[in-house]
């Protein structure tokens, strides 16, 4: 793969830990490289003039290598995109997820103002200047995010990128999965860690244990596992109303015993 390729984001200083971070829409982990000691991440945004659909790559990216030469950008992803999502139009933009040494707001704003303002949007109010966005803040795979739409320049390794687009793929693969098979796939991932640690245990241990080494043993089980799961890992208030018919779905899926039952009470 090419040395170089695109990113989409604002200005904020991203946590350089590989620390999972689990959400519902997005997925997203940390993959790639970590970020090296001295060093800071950083996720970017540029709007491009209208027309710039039309032009090619190496003028869509010029402002990227300008940006890149004078900040001495360490590892870098740009990406280039013509619209956001919902957008009816073309907004042509530029993402970028970059490792560069520490570089002040007001340094960066003045030199956008002095060098780079040609090459972006002056009637993007609130744009040309890449703003933060708060959802950065949290732990989301930026990277993954930014190279959705395929055309990207970057000086990342074949290898790293393919963590990466393989990360990609897997989050557009969840986004149009149904919930309650998003919910199946995590939960039998789960019994599947715990039936592997399970099978290495003696007889005595399996007869003493066994309970332990289940995801859930009733639907009261299952509803706690589901409520944990929109709280711990997605960050989500959990829908109760649906709680239930969750439950059951997911319980009847993987062929529980309990879920099977005629008759079937919840928190009595």
């Amino acid at each position: 793969m090419s040395k170089d390729k695109l990113l989409n984001t604002d200005s904020c200083l991203l946590p350089s830990s590989p620390k999972q971070a689990p959400d519902d829409s997005d997925g997203s982990y940390k993959v790639g490289p970590v970020c090296p000691d001295g060093m800071h991440e950083y996720a970017l945004r540029f709007s491009l003039p209208h027309g710039a659909e039309k032009w090619d790559n190496e003028h869509r990216f010029k402002l990227a290598k300008m940006f890149n030469k004078h900040f001495k950008v360490h590892s870098y992803i740009w990406s280039f995109e013509l619209k956001d999502e919902k957008e009816t139009s073309f907004n042509p933009h530029l993402h970028a997820y970059l490792i560069a040494p520490y570089i002040s707001s007001s340094t960066k704003s003045d030199y956008i103002k002095k060098v780079l303002y040609p090459f972006i949007r002056p009637d993007a109010l609130g744009r040309t200047m890449t703003n933060e966005q708060k959802e950065l803040k949290k732990n989301k795979n930026y990277k993954a995010y930014i190279i959705k739409d395929g055309n990207y320049i970057t000086n990342y390794t074949t290898e790293e990128m393919e963590e990466i687009i393989e990360l990609k793929d897997e989050i557009q693969d969840s986004q149009k999965m149904r919930v309650e098979h998003k919910l199946l796939k995590i939960i039998k991932d789960k019994q599947a860690v715990l039936d592997e640690a399970y099978s290495k245990l003696t007889q005595d241990e399996k007869d003493y244990n066994t309970k332990s080494y289940e995801v859930f043993t009733d639907l009261n089980d299952l509803c706690d596992v589901i409520i944990n799961i929109y709280i711990f890992d997605w960050d989500k208030s959990p829908p109760i109303n649906k709680i239930k018919e969750y439950s059951l779905f997911v319980g009847r899926r993987m062929n529980n015993n309990i879920c099977m039952r005629q008759k079937i009470l919840f928190w009595n």
